[in-house]
C-alpha cells in the first residue's frame, strides 16, 4: 500500500488518540507520497479560484478522485513554523519554532513588547515523522526545502536532495547554488529537476515501503520561470510581470505533480498509494487572483493559515467533501497508524485522522490553536489586510471553535472574534457584541496556553515609541469614512421610485414595489475623487448597482438620477454587469461572457464592491476580482446612490417584495490614488 502526500499546512491540539481504525489491506505497510507546495494560496489552485487565470488541470483531476478538506490549515502561517508542526506533530510552544529567524521583525519603534526567543531549527531530541517511519522499516527521501535545520539526513532521512538550512532558493534556473544538490545544465528549472529525482528514487525503492517526501520550493519568490509559459499567461491579460510569472510557476508546479501521479500509474503503485496535496502555510495577495479569505501569507486570518488539502487512496478513501477542521499535526499520527509504526515517546498534538479518512468514524470536534510570540513585518500594507499596515502579524494567540475564530494580540490585550460560517473573509468583528461567546472561548485559549506552556511576551521594549507607532499607522492606513452608521439613514435620501429602504442589525435593505421606477438611495453629499467599498446581498432575483458621480436634471426624464453605475445583475434575466452610465450612453463597458469578474460573484452570499474613481480612471472590483477599468470623463463629480430596480408586474425579474441589502459602506477621499489597487 502507498500513500502519498501533498502538504501546505498543519497543527493540532493535544489530546488522547483515538483508538486506531481496523481495515485491511494487501500490503501490511503503505508508502507515502507527502508533496508540500511553498506559499501556495488557498485560492490558487484550479478547483478553488475566483478567475479563471491560474491552470492546474494535474491538480484538478486529482481533487476529483480525492477527499477535498476545505477546513484545513497550516500549523502556523509561514515558512519553518509550519512545517516544524508538520514534522514534529507539535505546536509552536513544545519546539519554539514560532517564524522565520529573528522574531523582531518590523520597524522597533513600534513594537511594543521584546518577543519570545524563535529557534532556527528543530532540536536533535524531537523525533520526525521521518525518524518513525524509518524506525518501522521506510526508506525515507527528501526532495525540496528543509528549512529545520542544518540537514534532513540527521533527522530520518537516508536520501536528501536539495534539502538544508535554506528557507529559499535564490536561483529556479541552474546553476541553483543550493546545497545538497549538483548543477544542472545550463537554465535547467528546479522544480524539474526534483521531479526526476523524486521519480527515480520511487522506482527504486518500490518493492518495498517509502516515505517521500516532496517540499518543492515553488511557488516562493524569488518569481522565476520559463519565458515561453510567462508570455502565456500576460497574453491571458495579467497586466504586471510578476503575477504572470507566478502562474507560469504555479502552471510548471501542476505539470511536476501530474508526473510524479503518472509515475505512480506506470510502476502499478497508484493503487496501493495514497497522495495527499497541500501548501505550508498561505500566499501573497495578488490583484489577478484574489481570495474570499482575508489576508495572506504570515497572518493568522484565514488567508495565512488556510490551505489546499487533498487526499486519494483509490478505493480506499472516497472521493468528495469532507468540512472537517484539519490542521498538518494530524499527518504524524495518522501515518504513524497506517503504517503500523510504533508510537514516539514524545507529545502528539496532532489528531489520528485515519477512522475518517477510511469512512469508518468522524473526527470528535476539537479546538485549533496557532500560537505567535513575535513580530512580522508587512509585505505591502496597502493589500495586507492586517490589523494595521505595519505588521502582518503582532505578538498573539489564534484559535477556531466549531465555526468561531478568536484572535488574542498581547500588545493591548485585544479579541478579535469571527463567525467563519457567516463571515469567512473575517469582516465583522463580534468580540462587543458575542460576550457569552467571547468569554467561553478566552477560558478555553487561556487553559490551552497554561497546558501547553506557552511563553507569552511581557518584557517591555525599551525602543518603543507610542506616538511614533501611530504616526506610522496613520501615514499607511486608508483614512475610511463611514456613510452608513448601522442605524439610521442620516445622512441620505430616497431619489426616484417609491420603493421602501429600511435597516436593521446594522443593514439597509431596499424592497421592490411593482410597477415603480428605479430607486435610488443618495448621500447628501457630493463627491468627486474616492474609493468606495461597500457589502451587498440580494434575494437573487434583484440586480445590485452602485452610482456613482450622479446629478439630478429636472429637464431630462422627470428629473432621474443620471450618472456612472456599477452594475452587478445575476437575476433571472439573465447574468450582466459592468460600467453603465444610467439614464445617458447605457453600457460602458458590460462584462463579457466567462468574465472571471462573473465567477467571483458568491449567490446568496455577501458579495464586497470596490469602486475606484480617481479623475478619469474609473475601476471597479467584486470581491477582490478585477471587473472593470476604463477611462471616463463625462462626469466629474456628484452624489453616491444604492439602487432599487423597477419590478415591472409580472416580469421574470421578480416580483413585489424583491429585495438588495447593503452594509459597511464606506469611502476613502484622502489621497485615494496611493491606496488604490493595481
Amino acid at each position: 500500500m502507498i500513500l502519498a502526500l501533498a502538504v501546505t499546512g498543519c497543527a493540532k491540539s493535544p489530546g488522547p488518540a483515538p483508538s486506531a481504525p481496523v481495515f485491511t489491506d494487501e500490503r501490511a505497510q503503505p508508502n507515502v507520497v507527502m508533496i508540500v507546495i511553498d506559499d501556495l494560496g488557498w485560492a490558487d489552485v484550479g478547483y478553488n479560484q475566483t478567475t479563471d487565470l491560474l491552470e492546474t488541470p494535474n491538480i484538478d483531476g486529482l481533487a476529483q478522485q480525492s477527499m477535498r478538506f476545505d477546513n484545513a490549515y497550516a500549523g502556523a502561517a509561514n515558512c519553518a513554523p509550519s512545517r516544524a508542526v508538520l514534522m514534529s506533530g507539535q505546536y509552536g510552544p513544545r519546539h519554539g519554532i514560532y517564524t522565520v529567524s529573528p522574531s523582531a521583525r518590523g520597524e522597533a519603534k513600534a513594537r511594543k513588547l521584546i518577543p519570545i526567543r524563535n529557534e532556527r531549527g528543530l532540536k536533535p531530541g524531537v523525533i520526525t515523522l521521518a525518524e518513525t517511519l524509518k524506525a518501522a522499516g521506510y526508506s525515507t527521501g527528501h526532495f525540496g526545502k528543509w528549512h529545520l535545520g542544518a540537514d534532513p539526513d540527521t533527522q530520518g532521512f537516508d536520501h536528501n536532495v536539495a534539502g538544508s538550512g535554506m528557507g529559499m532558493t535564490r536561483h529556479y534556473f541552474s546553476p541553483y547554488n543550493l546545497q545538497n544538490i549538483e548543477d544542472g545544465p545550463q537554465d535547467e528549472y528546479l522544480t524539474d529537476r526534483l521531479t526526476d529525482e523524486v521519480i527515480n528514487w520511487v522506482k527504486a525503492k518500490k518493492y518495498a515501503p517509502f516515505f517521500a517526501y516532496v517540499p518543492f520550493y515553488t511557488v516562493h519568490t524569488p518569481f522565476q520561470a520559463p519565458a515561453d509559459i510567462v508570455a502565456k499567461y500576460r497574453a491571458k491579460g495579467i497586466s504586471s510581470d510578476a503575477e504572470a510569472t507566478y502562474a507560469a510557476m504555479v502552471e510548471k508546479m501542476d505539470v511536476s505533480v501530474g508526473r510524479i501521479l503518472a509515475t505512480l500509474d506506470e510502476e502499478g503503485l497508484a493503487r496501493d498509494t495514497i497522495v495527499i496535496f497541500t501548501s505550508d502555510n498561505g500566499g501573497y495577495r495578488m490583484p489577478s487572483f484574489p481570495s474570499p479569505i482575508r489576508a495572506g501569507k504570515g497572518s493568522y486570518y484565514e488567508g495565512g493559515l488556510r490551505v489546499p488539502l487533498l487526499v486519494r487512496w483509490p478505493d480506499k478513501i472516497a472521493p468528495g467533501d469532507n468540512a472537517t477542521p484539519i490542521i498538518n499535526a494530524d499527518f504524524y499520527p495518522t501515518l504513524m497508524t497506517l503504517a503500523h509504526a510504533k508510537r514516539p515517546d514524545q507529545l502528539l498534538d496532532g489528531q489520528d485522522m485515519s477512522g475518517m479518512l477510511m469512512g469508518q468514524e468522524a473526527i470528535a470536534g476539537r479546538d485549533l490553536f496557532w500560537h505567535f510570540p513575535v513580530y512580522l513585518q508587512a509585505h505591502d500594507g496597502r493589500t495586507d489586510q492586517a490589523q494595521d499596515p505595519l505588521f502582518r502579524t503582532r505578538p498573539g494567540t489564534a484559535m477556531r471553535s466549531a465555526n468561531w475564530k478568536l484572535i488574542h494580540y498581547f500588545e493591548h490585550d485585544e479579541y478579535e472574534l469571527y463567525d467563519l460560517a457567516a463571515d469567512v473573509a473575517e469582516r465583522n468583528n463580534l468580540s462587543q457584541s458575542k460576550p457569552a461567546v467571547l468569554r467561553a472561548l478566552q477560558q478555553k485559549m487561556d487553559a490551552w496556553r497554561q497546558s501547553i506552556g506557552a511563553d507569552i511576551p511581557t518584557q517591555l521594549n525599551p525602543e518603543y515609541d507610542a506616538s511614533e507607532n501611530q504616526r506610522l499607522i496613520a501615514q499607511n492606513t486608508p483614512n475610511w469614512i463611514s456613510l452608513f452608521d448601522g442605524k439610521s439613514l442620516d445622512g441620505w435620501r430616497v431619489h426616484g421610485g417609491a420603493h421602501r429602504f429600511s435597516v436593521k442589525d446594522g443593514v439597509i435593505t431596499g424592497e421592490a414595489i411593482a410597477g415603480e421606477p428605479n430607486a435610488f438611495l443618495v448621500t447628501e453629499a457630493t463627491y468627486s475623487d474616492f474609493i468606495l467599498e461597500a457589502d451587498f446581498l440580494s434575494d437573487g432575483s434583484m440586480n445590485s448597482g452602485i452610482i456613482f458621480r450622479a446629478d439630478y436634471d429636472p429637464e431630462y426624464r422627470e428629473g432621474r438620477l443620471f450618472g456612472y453605475q456599477a452594475d452587478i445583475d445575476p437575476s433571472p434575466r439573465g447574468w450582466t454587469g459592468g460600467l453603465f452610465e444610467e439614464a445617458l450612453r447605457g453600457w460602458l463597458i458590460p462584462l463579457e461572457d466567462g468574465d472571471p469578474c462573473k465567477s467571483s460573484f458568491r449567490r446568496d452570499q455577501w458579495n464586497t464592491m470596490r469602486i475606484e474613481a480617481i479623475g478619469s480612471d474609473l475601476r471597479i472590483h467584486l470581491n477582490g476580482v478585477a471587473c472593470v477599468r476604463g477611462s471616463e470623463d463625462n462626469l466629474t463629480s456628484g452624489v453616491i446612490g444604492l439602487q432599487v430596480h423597477s419590478v415591472p408586474p409580472g416580469s421574470r425579474m421578480g416580483e413585489p417584495g424583491d429585495w438588495v441589502s447593503f452594509r459597511n459602506i464606506r469611502i476613502l477621499t484622502d489621497q485615494p490614488k496611493r491606496f488604490r489597487l493595481r
